[in-house]
């Protein structure tokens, strides 16, 4: 475990309030996760953080309706993939976010895509003080609307894994001026008696255009902060005015205008987050690495949190799971048991293995929790026991969904859902790779997979075929992992 930092905060709060603020957090948190189960999501607006708090030194985020947990309704259409990059050089900001737009219906009059790219420069103004920190940050910049490049992209991406083309013509190319502001404030108290800090963060910012649009967006997040790590949840109002520059993009700016559950959590360079508009089912997530500019907090860490993500291997699937190696297991577990053991919580969607139809598909989602046994105690952290193989097994009970999509005009299958409680374990082997230099482990994990629905579901076609599924399996999967003190 990473050797705790010796600083000492005093937030100077009453410890009724802590309490209350305990009580209220912790109960936020739980519905939360239980109602999202998967956060920025949607790149419009202001350039937006990739975690909460202030802009890092620099950072790459991939944004896509494939990533959002399967919590929505995912049809690969309206904001199908973006990519935001920024640096942030002491006081100057500079980011770029390009965006693929499309129009499958034609809801717009016609259906249609349109790429966007915006371009900004601005300056940041920030202040920091041991229990909160506050940001404010303006710029302008231009923005480039037409054939960017955007079909190739996609259409490449979906002959690389087997997926149909999206044939749609281009809207006219169109250039404007854009300008932006954006606040945020950010307050944390420690957490008792769980390690790291609670907080809570607000944001508001806005970016109009010379040709008449302005979007934006305000939210609110609650917080569980480590040394160099965050989790939230929150909520997020984001809406759009004016004239848009396309049709297309006006009906992708009418589709992500409402209030948005966001979620997610990063450690390290890696930020992981997805939201869902409930109204419209409207949903995507984004993938980030990132620089981060200063610790989250100052307190001295208490034990060590492990995240992984990484992918299926045996169908289109994503993994994303959290580790944490609590003291209080070797209480409970005793002392050799609970060096090698930590809780573990596992989120993991896409299509399920098996299920080949042109059509339709069938996907999953799943959430589950349990214990995570090694063998031998964690060497994450330790710099004389890199790249030494650490088999591993663990067990967990949780939930799990599958249903089935139309992905054609002429499916034969009527689309259904079955949810059912389930029974996954995993057998593997990690490798610590690297260390950081503020004390972040790096490394990757590869394991077998296998999960038991409690309970079969049937499916019929309109031809009188059946089809049996939530008939669990077994899989694979290849996970980079990042350990940070907390």
């Amino acid at each position: 475990m990473p050797r705790p930092m010796n600083v000492t905060v005093s937030c100077g709060i009453a410890p009724m309030w802590m309490t209350m603020w305990t009580m209220v957090w912790m109960t936020a948190w739980a519905t939360a996760w239980a109602t999202v189960c998967a956060a920025p999501c949607v790149a419009a607006g202001a350039p937006e953080t990739p975690r909460p708090g202030e802009y890092p030194r620099a950072w790459l985020s991939w944004i896509d309706d494939s990533l959002n947990g399967e919590v929505g309704d995912n049809r690969d259409d309206f904001r199908s993939n973006a990519f935001v990059a920024g640096c942030r050089v002491r006081s100057l900001l500079a980011c770029v976010d390009y965006a693929n737009l499309t129009d499958k219906r034609g809801l717009g009059g016609r259906p249609a895509r349109v790429d966007v790219l915006t371009a900004t420069l601005g300056g940041v103004y920030d202040r920091r003080a041991e229990s909160w920190s506050a940001e404010l940050a303006a710029g302008a910049g231009g923005r480039r609307s037409g054939d960017i490049g955007g079909a190739r992209l996609q259409n490449g991406w979906h002959a690389a894994l087997g997926l149909p083309r999206v044939e749609l013509p281009y809207e006219r190319s169109d250039d404007e001026g854009v300008a932006y502001l954006r606040g945020e404030w950010l307050g944390h108290a420690a957490l008792t008696p769980l390690p790291g800090e609670a907080g809570i963060e607000f944001s508001v910012g806005a970016m109009a255009g010379t040709g008449g649009e302005l979007e934006g967006a305000a939210g609110a997040k609650s917080l569980w902060l480590g040394e160099d790590g965050v989790a939230w949840f929150g909520v997020t109002l984001r809406f759009a005015a004016g004239d848009q520059p396309s049709p297309t993009a006006r009906v992708v700016a009418d589709h992500e205008t409402g209030w948005w559950l966001d979620a997610g959590f990063s450690l390290g360079p890696c930020a992981i987050g997805a939201g869902v508009e409930p109204r419209t089912r409207s949903a995507s997530g984004s993938l980030s690495a990132l620089i981060p500019l200063e610790p989250m907090t100052r307190h001295a860490p208490v034990s060590t949190v492990v995240g992984e993500f990484g992918a299926t291997v045996t169908a289109y699937g994503l993994v994303s799971q959290v580790r944490w190696s609590a003291a209080h297991l070797e209480r409970v577990l005793g002392a050799w048991m609970g060096r090698r053991a930590s809780w573990v919580i596992d989120y993991r969607y896409g299509r399920v293995p098996g299920f080949a139809q042109d059509d339709t598909s069938l996907r999953f989602r799943q959430l589950g929790a349990g214990l995570d046994v090694a063998a031998w105690p964690d060497p994450l952290g330790a710099r004389d026991s890199r790249w030494l193989p650490r088999p591993f097994a663990a067990v967990l009970v949780g939930w799990r969904q599958e249903r089935l999509q139309h992905e054609g005009p002429s499916s034969a299958w009527e689309e259904d859902s079955a949810q059912r409680a389930v029974l996954c374990g995993s057998l593997g082997v990690r490798v610590a790779m690297s260390d950081g230099d503020g004390g972040e482990t790096y490394g990757a994990s590869a394991s077998i997979d296998a999960w038991r629905p409690l309970g079969m579901a049937t499916a019929r076609s309109s031809t009188g075929g059946q089809l049996d599924f939530q008939r669990g399996g077994v899989g694979a999967s290849l996970r980079f992992v990042c350990a940070a003190p907390w």
